[in-house]
């Protein structure tokens, strides 16, 4: 009982900032969902302080505090007001424990740790170098110097998957002893019921004149980002004609996503018969419900895919690249995951395989998944820091 209640005080003396550069609140894109609910779960178990960016609007039921104070943009890093901000919140509120979302503050984040003996929390979702390489950003040598610094010296290092951890002690030289794999979580406990799916599945049929008895293969994500674009352009113009020859049932290819930026301008002139983009929604929930399958035959960028992850949780049967299932224990999704290669031929193959037998979701997959399980060996490793 005495050291039950020595390990009380100590969680009790824990306190986290977390420092978040941009909006993450309202939570309604993968990258942003990952922060917002891993702030959410880890916040059940220590005082937590969000410091982030001014343009994010709280919902009111952040179990945590919330503190939009910083500059907006990535150039904020280089503001010496924004700096000083971060240097007094941590002081003042004499956090122990400061949880970098991706490596931009990076450098005022070891300063924090080296003067005043803060323990640093690097919480990755990709490679963040390697993104930017991908798409030809002139900086991304610097950012990769950024990067490896952040790994070496955090005390402890979060990635989204195994790959990502082992590329991390390839090319930054991480510690694996600080290292540790956390997966995007989810809040579902289970798949919905067949009479939420009918009356979804109504409700999209009458607002994108989807006649009844027609397959929807469903595809969500950030379409001004180029993985996605790229994904997008490929369904479009190589995947549908196909796929048109091969099913023998009449189908849509229904997307969802932003799309603002004007580098991705000729998204908008792609055309076929079977493809309808809705655009941006406000919820999403009604279009996972009504669909069918979950398509994800996205082959670039890092971390794991949370649409993929999202998709099942909702019970959709997902058909993805080898790149897109990277991270996710396919033990878990059971036979409702299905992976093709870049191959036209032989994806469309394994959408009608997934049509023929679509499976079910094993209970397993949510008790896995679920961030109030996911977080229990973080939890320990942030308690232990404490000894």
């Amino acid at each position: 009982m005495e050291k039950e209640q020595e390990g009380d005080r100590k969680d009790n003396m824990t306190k986290l900032l977390s420092l978040v550069w941009y909006k993450v609140l309202p939570a309604r894109f993968g990258g942003q969902k990952g922060i917002a609910e891993f702030n959410r779960y880890l916040s059940v178990h220590f005082p937590l302080t969000c410091l982030c960016s001014s343009d994010n609007t709280p919902a009111g039921n952040e179990p945590y505090e919330l503190r939009p104070e910083l500059p907006i943009g990535r150039s904020q890093v280089l503001n010496p007001f924004a700096w000083r901000k971060i240097v007094v919140t941590a002081k003042k509120g004499a956090y122990t424990h400061l949880i970098l979302e991706h490596p931009y503050y990076g450098l005022i984040a070891i300063w924090l740790k080296k003067r005043h003996g803060i323990f640093l929390i690097s919480h990755s979702h990709n490679i963040e170098f390697q993104r930017f390489r991908e798409m030809n950003r002139w900086w991304w040598p610097i950012l990769r110097w950024l990067e490896g610094k952040v790994h070496r010296n955090a005390d402890l290092n979060l990635y989204k998957t195994e790959n990502d951890l082992h590329e991390a002690i390839r090319i930054f030289g991480s510690d694996p002893k600080r290292c540790m794999v956390l997966p995007y979580g989810l809040t579902r406990e289970k798949t919905p019921d067949e009479s939420e799916r009918h009356a979804a599945r109504e409700r999209i049929g009458r607002q994108h004149g989807i006649p009844d008895e027609t397959t929807i293969l469903y595809f969500n994500g950030t379409l001004d980002y180029f993985p996605n674009a790229k994904a997008l352009r490929w369904m479009v113009k190589e995947m549908l004609p196909l796929l048109n020859t091969m099913l023998k049932k009449p189908f849509r290819l229904l997307v969802t996503g932003r799309n603002i930026k004007p580098g991705f301008r000729d998204l908008e002139e792609l055309r076929h018969d079977t493809f309808i983009y809705a655009g941006l929604v406000e919820d999403v929930a009604d279009y996972y419900l009504a669909s069918d399958i979950f398509l994800s035959p996205v082959n670039q960028g890092g971390g794991i895919k949370v649409k993929v992850l999202e998709a099942l949780s909702w019970g959709l049967t997902v058909v993805c690249s080898p790149h897109s299932a990277e991270g996710i224990d396919i033990r878990m999704a059971g036979s409702k995951l299905h992976i093709g290669n870049d191959d036209v031929n032989n994806f469309c193959k394994k959408i009608v395989e997934a049509l023929t037998d679509p499976g079910s979701i094993p209970e397993r997959f949510f008790d896995y998944y679920h961030w109030s399980n996911l977080l229990k060996p973080v939890v320990e490793r942030i308690s232990a820091s404490q000894d």
